[in-house]
């Protein structure tokens, strides 16, 4: 699955889920399950956990509510 937009935010999904920037103009964020708000560097995959929220942008978010993908 690939998405948000061409300069958004990428996943892909081996035994786990990951988000990766790929240069976009707002930025896209983690926050880890308990953890702080990190910005995701470009060009860097960053492992996406259970109950982790992910922001692309300044609105978009998601929340992972399942574990592994399927």
């Amino acid at each position: 699955m690939t998405g948000a937009n061409e300069r958004g935010c990428t996943w892909r999904d081996e035994d786990a889920w990951w988000a990766m920037d790929l240069g976009s103009t707002n930025g896209s964020w983690l926050t880890p399950a308990g953890g702080e708000r990190v910005r995701l560097e470009p060009g860097v995959h960053r492992e996406v956990g259970p109950a982790d929220e992910l922001a692309l942008g300044a609105i978009t978010a998601f929340v992972l509510v399942e574990g592994l993908p399927s």
